[in-house]
């Protein structure tokens, strides 16, 4: 005899399940934008394997803008591989476009190790009045641009000022540039007052056409601490870095900085530190009437607070350390374990401690290749000024002291920096999906009343 015992809710409950379609979720925070789209996928069907609208996967969109609309604050917005070509119009009079505009605090990221190129559509060019503007305008505060390939109108010809990359708005603050790819500008790569910004791991190259056209101008004038750390700034027609009208609290370590047309970095204002760079081969081919600035130039009377330790200045235009030793007399300013090439300034000779002016030794500084030989004077030689990691993320100290420059030496071998990746990130956990399959349905709620005791399956007696 047989006798099976299930309780009626547990039979009134599939009963329900069996008679209503129950509704997929979409895990809440993160959506797509997918040129392969041929439509939207809105209903939480896009898929991300077969980049269509046949999977359950989440809202995907054709275009950046139309991702970016439907985004709440917050949201992680992830860009497929392609090239995106669009505009986004601001005003009709004055005129102001820009081929992308990201208005919410929230992350636009290429997705995981795909290229996903940001650019200007040539029939329909970025705009402000008659200038060509920028390609990504940024006016809203809390935004990350990470592991993007953009590329601006250098190509076009030479514009005054507002041809730039990414273009911070004034009151736009707490921006992070990480992983990306800044190139082909016609006048800047990243531009802004840029209160709170994190510029790291990005290569800023290809761009500008004048003295006036740089890697990063930046011009905040707030205590709000700035960083600048572990770039590439090359081939620039400017400088790498300007940090220029009077600016304050800002911190540049770890980048390399060569071959730009003017110079390396230009700095006017207080509290700011230079560490751990490397600076090399700038102002070599200047047009300007300046004949080439070369490395590390400051502006300005009565800087303060002004560090500059740890750097490899080395090879760069003849007209280097541009300033007066009325503006480097002032209190906190340090220079200390540099090495720096060429003839220095007497100010220089005065106020610094432990310069060397010797051949740091690049393992191939023609290839681009700024790790130190085993034989090099800046290994062992700098002094410690807090960084943990170098330029490639290998931490320092490897030996007795902190070496000078963007690399720290490893001793037995110095291997090339793996290029870094973003990971796919983790799916944000979707509240009621017990099983983990991206939706919350009758199977959840089946598992919850489950856990909670609500319903007992009582099997006894089972006999043939």
């Amino acid at each position: 005899m047989k006798k099976i015992y299930i309780s009626v809710f547990f039979i009134f409950l599939f009963s329900i399940l069996f008679l209503l379609k129950i509704k997929t979720v979409e895990a809440a925070g993160t959506l797509y934008a997918d040129i392969n789209l041929s439509s939207n996928c809105t209903s939480g069907n896009y898929s991300i394997a077969n980049r269509n609208c046949t999977g359950t996967n989440g809202n995907a969109y054709k275009m950046v803008k139309d991702a970016i609309a439907a985004a709440a604050v917050g949201d992680t917005l992830l860009v497929r591989g392609g090239t995106y070509r669009e505009i986004v119009i601001q005003s009709t009079s004055p005129v102001r476009s820009s081929s992308f505009e990201f208005n919410k605090s929230m992350t636009i990221k290429g997705y995981s190790s795909e290229t996903a190129t940001l650019t200007y559509d040539p029939n329909n060019l970025p705009h402000e009045d008659a200038e060509k503007g920028p390609i990504i305008k940024v006016p809203a505060s809390g935004v990350t641009i990470e592991n993007l390939t953009i590329i601006g109108t250098y190509s076009l010809g030479d514009n005054p000022t507002l041809d730039t990359d990414i273009n911070i708005w004034t009151d736009s603050a707490n921006i992070t540039i990480r992983n990306n790819k800044i190139l082909q500008f016609g006048h800047c790569g990243v531009k802004g007052t840029l209160p709170g910004l994190i510029l790291e791991h990005n290569e800023i190259a290809n761009g500008g056409f004048t003295s006036r056209d740089h890697g990063i101008y930046t011009y905040d004038q707030t205590a709000t601490p700035k960083i600048i750390r572990y770039n590439n700034f090359h081939n620039i027609g400017g400088y790498g870095i300007q940090i220029y009208g009077y600016c304050t609290y800002y911190q540049v370590y770890n980048n390399l900085i060569h071959d730009n047309n003017e110079g390396g970095i230009v700095i006017a204002g207080d509290h700011i530190s230079i560490l751990n760079n490397s600076i090399y081969h700038n102002g070599q081919t200047s047009t300007s009437q300046w004949g080439g600035q070369g490395r590390l130039n400051f502006f300005h009377t009565g800087l303060f607070s002004i560090v500059v330790k740890n750097n490899i200045i080395w090879n760069n235009a003849a007209a280097n350390l541009n300033t007066g030793p009325d503006n480097l007399t002032q209190v906190g300013n340090i220079y200390a374990n540099n090495i720096i090439g060429g003839t220095l300034p007497n100010w220089w000779t005065s106020l610094a401690t432990n310069t060397i002016a010797v051949d740091p030794k690049f393992v191939n500084a023609p290839a681009f290749d700024y790790h130190l030989q085993s034989t090099s004077p800046a290994i062992n030689t700098g002094v410690n000024v807090g960084l943990t990691v170098d330029y490639a993320g290998t931490t320092i100290p490897q030996g007795s002291a902190p070496d000078i420059g963007a690399y720290e030496f490893i001793i037995g071998g110095t291997p090339v920096p793996t290029p870094a990746t973003t990971p796919v990130p983790t799916p944000t956990p979707l509240p009621g999906d017990l099983n983990n399959d991206g939706k919350v349905d009758g199977i959840d709620y089946v598992l919850a009343l489950l856990g909670n005791g609500d319903i007992n399956i009582v099997i006894s007696n089972i006999s043939k």
